[in-house]
Order: structure tokens, then sequence, then C-alpha cells
């Protein structure tokens, strides 16, 4: 299989790991140990490593001078837009997120999960953090395993975005028994899958039992008409003052068209 074979046609490439690399990555390194022998604060919010091959003993490292004291843990925003994690890499990313307590947003777009025992590890570490509220897993596959699909909706997070991991009935099913259970979920983006109409429906029954969510998103599916007002009815049924009353009174917002919930 080709290295960018599962990247968005639209998406930049990735650049591989090649040896004349790792002078810039010893580079951010030092200067992080520099910084800490001086007795300076190294304060680091941000963490932006995109459209470039992280390899697990780069991550490795580099959550090793974090999480030793190197660093505060002060970062808000992790984004590994595209870096080929896999596997051992969300490993040690788990122990990142662990260690940065402020940690408020993750990006993981591009990046194939499908090792279960990762998984289990990256959900973990989400659900035990007191602050973490989004995270984009956009275009990591997994739609093709719904069982770790279902490990990572249970991370606890406020707002996940799964646009693009073609995600069909069968991970429908999985959305579905995740929603009956009332999690603590507010936004769910599930647009540029798969999804039907019956899925749509088997959707729309568990919203009814579903007193969190706020805004569900599912453009760019394979909704039609049949399937949207099942969904619209969920949320407003007129037939009947019994139908009202079971109607579900705390989704704000069904979107089949735009994607407007940003990164």
């Amino acid at each position: 299989m080709e290295h960018d074979s599962y990247r968005d046609r639209d998406g930049e490439p990735i650049v591989w790991h090649e040896s004349v690399l790792d002078r810039s990555w010893d580079q951010l390194e030092n200067e992080i140990d520099r910084k800490s022998q001086l007795d300076l604060v190294v304060d680091i919010h941000h963490i932006k490593i995109t459209n470039v091959e992280m390899r697990k003993e780069r991550l490795a490292a580099l959550a090793a001078k974090i999480c030793n004291g190197s660093a505060t843990n002060s970062c808000t925003f992790v984004d590994f837009d595209n870096a080929n994690l896999c596997e051992e890499g969300i490993v040690y990313l788990s122990k990142l997120i662990d260690f940065s307590s402020q940690l408020w947003t993750l990006y993981l777009l591009h990046n194939r999960i499908d090792n279960m025992d990762s998984a289990h590890c990256l959900s973990r570490s989400l659900k035990l953090h007191t602050c973490i509220y989004r995270i984009w897993l956009n275009h990591c596959d997994l739609g093709s395993t719904p069982e770790i699909l279902l490990i990572i909706l249970k991370s606890n997070v406020s707002i996940i975005n799964l646009d693009n991991n073609s995600i069909d009935s069968l991970g429908a099913v999985t959305i579905a028994e995740y929603l009956e259970g009332d999690p603590p979920i507010e936004h769910l983006s599930l647009g540029h899958n798969q999804l039907n109409d019956d899925d749509a429906i088997l959707i729309s029954h568990t919203l009814k039992r579903n007193t969190n969510l706020r805004r569900i998103y599912l453009h760019s599916n394979k909704i039609t008409s049949i399937g949207v007002k099942v969904l619209l009815t969920c949320v407003f049924d007129s037939s009947s003052l019994n139908a009202l009353s079971e109607s579900n009174h705390t989704l704000e917002r069904i979107d089949f068209f735009d994607d407007d919930l940003g990164r």
C-alpha cells in the first residue's frame, strides 16, 4: 500500500522521515533542555507538528522532555495532523495527554487508529482528563473497525469530529448504542461518511432518549429526505401531545448541509 493512500486527495502530502530531519528534532529537544538548565520557564502552550511524519522514538523523546519537568504542563493545544502516529505513537501521545493537565483541544486528523491497545490507551487518557473539551479525528479510518470506534467514543469528550472516516451502517449501530447511553458529548460531527436513511432512523430512535447532545452534523452522507424527516421528527413531533412530550428537548441543531463545527 502506498504511504499516502488514506490521505484526503485535497490534503497536504506528508513529509516522510529522513535522516536529514534528525537535526531539527534534536534542536527542538536541546532547546527545551537548554532553557531548563538556565532555569528559564519552558512554558509550552501549543504543540503543532503537521504533515511531517513523527516517529514513535521522537514522540517518546518529546513527551519525556515535557513530562519529566523540563517544561511546564501548561499546554492547551496539541495538533499532530498527518504525522503518521500509529500504535506505539498513539501510546506515547497518551502519556503526553496525561501530563498536560491544561489540555483543551486535540487534533489527530489523518492518523490511522487501527490498534485496539493504543485506542484503549488514548480513550483512557481522554476519559480521565479533567480539562480536555474537544478532539478532531477526521480521516482516522475509524469506520473500518466499529469496536475501535466505540472505544474512542467512550472518551467522554464534549466535542468529537469524526468526519471522513468511512463510517457506514455497522458504525451507525455503534454510534446509536453510544448515544443511547446518554454520554456527556454535546457536539458530534459525522459528515462525509456513508450513513444512509436506515442509519438516520436508527440514530433518531436513540436521540429521543438522549439529554446531553446539542448538535449533530450529518452533512455529505447518503441521507435523503426520508432520513431528514425522521431525524427532524425526533426533535419536534407534533402528531400528538404525548409525541411532543417525548420529543428530544435538548438537541438544538441537526446539520445536513454545512460544516461549521470549525477548527
